[in-house]
């Protein structure tokens, strides 16, 4: 029978393989627990931090990171008010909409949501701006996901240029009724405040003046201010009844570009007689093509919507210079 000539070396060899088995067979237990708790904290730090991390870590240019032309610029600003951590992250303003976006936080860091806070806007010490409270829903192409405060822009001073904006956000409990809402907003409630400065981006300008006539009531699209964050709709709509006044449906007028649908909101600018308009919001403004104008009319002091199908529509062809 053959004899190894390292009889030595392989019966060490035999016992190290052993004793690595039996330490292997141990340990993995407590190696797969720490393998788990760490994959959970590098998924917790993730999830609350992604966008600091993109901010702060990796620089990432701001206009890339939003996919404008124009970047939004960093406020990095926080206040504490009735135990929220407010943090504005950074802010973009055109002649169309000022936005802001920004972050809530309890005591310990966690991101909280609050849905009793009132900001309002003002620029250059003027009337404050119209805030659009339904706008975060509609600019997803924009806000990606996070939290915004979003003013209609119609009101400012200049049309561009550098101006000087004052935020003010109250913290206002909800009321246990509609009727009490008046009395929520009379008594001292707390407030925080924000100053910062911001360029405001010029719009671009496109007449159009196309119309639609249908029994009598003539719809005219006469032109578009368009920017970063949306479309501006000047329309004018005359009667050829004697003392019949028509007038748009709140909800009445929304665009269409290929296959998508972007709704219409009255806005405050100010126009010429007969005339109104319409913010359209995170429309795509660089997507030249056919774009449908479609809306629909209301009585005036009725919300009845007639018919129930658009009345006017208008196609027009979107073409930039």
């Amino acid at each position: 029978m053959l004899q190894s000539e390292h009889p030595f070396v392989e019966a060490r060899g035999k016992r190290a393989r052993a004793t690595t088995q039996r330490r292997r067979k141990r340990l993995s237990p407590a190696f797969i627990c720490m393998i788990g708790v760490t994959l959970l904290v590098i998924v917790g730090i993730i999830y609350s931090s992604a966008e600091a991390l993109n901010e702060e870590l990796f620089h990432l240019p701001v206009s890339q990171e939003e996919g404008l032309t124009q970047p939004f610029l960093p406020i990095t600003q926080e206040r504490v008010i009735d135990g929220y951590h407010i943090s504005l992250l950074k802010a973009y303003a055109d002649v169309n909409q000022v936005v802001v976006l920004y972050r809530i936080a309890d005591a310990k860091g966690n991101p909280v949501a609050a849905q009793d806070l009132l900001p309002t806007l003002s620029a250059a010490g003027q009337e404050k701006l119209p805030w659009l409270f339904h706008a975060e829903e509609e600019c997803k192409r924009l806000l990606a996901g996070r939290s915004a405060f979003i003013f209609d822009a119609a009101r400012l001073p200049v049309t561009s240029g550098m101006l000087r904006f004052h935020l003010q956000i109250k913290h206002v409990p909800l009321p246990a009724s509609l009727v009490q809402v008046d009395d929520a907003l009379k008594v001292p409630v707390p407030v925080v405040d924000f100053d910062f400065t911001l360029p405001v981006h010029a719009g671009q300008s496109l007449q159009v003046n196309k119309s639609f006539t249908r029994d009598g009531e003539t719809l005219t699209l006469t032109h578009l201010l368009l920017t970063e964050t949306g479309a501006r709709l000047f329309l004018k709509l005359s009667s050829a009844h004697p003392g019949q006044r028509m007038q748009l449906a709140e909800k009445g007028v929304q665009v269409q570009v290929d296959t998508r649908y972007f709704d219409g909101f009255p806005s405050m600018a100010s126009v010429s007689p007969g005339e109104t308009s319409y913010l359209v919001e995170d429309i795509l403004r660089d997507k030249p093509g056919r774009w449908v104008l479609m809306a629909r009319p209301r009585f005036p002091h009725s919300e009845d919507v007639i018919p129930l199908s658009p009345t006017w529509r208008i196609s027009f062809e979107m073409q930039y210079p």
